[in-house]
Formats: structure tokens, sequence, C-alpha cells
């Protein structure tokens, strides 16, 4: 599959210990990266999978445009997630000292790649 080459790929290169592919539901399509827990990956990614959703419904309801990345850290892990299309998502887990300025342009790279070959949409 497309997405789990971009994934780890994007595991690669950002040093995350995790990438996730999220459906509409949050729930984990493909998981990349073994430093974590797969259970552990699965729930940060359906977080972030709800934290995507409400704050994109919040921004969308007082017309402020959308969500481009969200950046939360938890626990010792950056937690990154990229908005894709029709309710899918990206999610990279990356331990400290995070590079955000590095990372988030890989996180946009990862996301239209995916949007791309995933999804067919340019």
């Amino acid at each position: 599959m497309p997405f789990a080459a971009i994934l780890n790929e994007l595991l690669e290169q950002s040093g995350g210990q995790g990438a996730l592919f999220l459906d509409d539901n949050g729930e984990t399509v493909d998981v990349a990266g073994d430093e974590l827990p797969e259970t552990e990956m699965q729930l940060l990614g359906a977080y972030m999978g709800i934290y995507l959703r409400q704050f994109q419904r919040a921004v969308s309801r007082e017309s402020l445009g959308t969500i481009d990345i969200l950046h939360v850290e938890h626990e010792g892990l950056h937690l990154y997630g990229v908005p894709l299309v029709d309710g899918y998502a990206v999610v990279l887990a990356q331990r400290p000292p995070a590079h955000t300025g590095v990372t988030r342009r890989l996180m946009e790279r990862a996301a239209r790649r995916l949007v791309t070959e995933v999804f067919g949409v340019e």
C-alpha cells in the first residue's frame, strides 16, 4: 500500500517514534514504527483524530478557515496531526527535542503525497 511507504519515510526523516494513517472515524488504517506499543499509538491516533475533528468544527463554525496542522505536547511526546480529505488524517509521535519547523514541513509533504497517491486528488 502506498500509505505504508509514506508513513515509513515520514518516520525515518523525522526521527519520530510512530506514524499513523487514520480513517474518517479516527481508526488506524496503518501504523509505522515500533518504539511505542501499537495499542498506545492507536489510542494517541484516536484522540488526535477527535481533536482534529473538534477543532475543525469550531474553526468552521466561526468562519476562521481550516486546520493545517495540530501540534500537541503530551507526556514527553510531541504529537502532530494533519487533516487530509474526507476526514482522514496523518499523525506523528516524536520525542523531545522536537524540531517543529522541520517536522511541520515533513508532515505537510507526507500529507500531500497521501492525498495524491491514496485519494487521487492533486
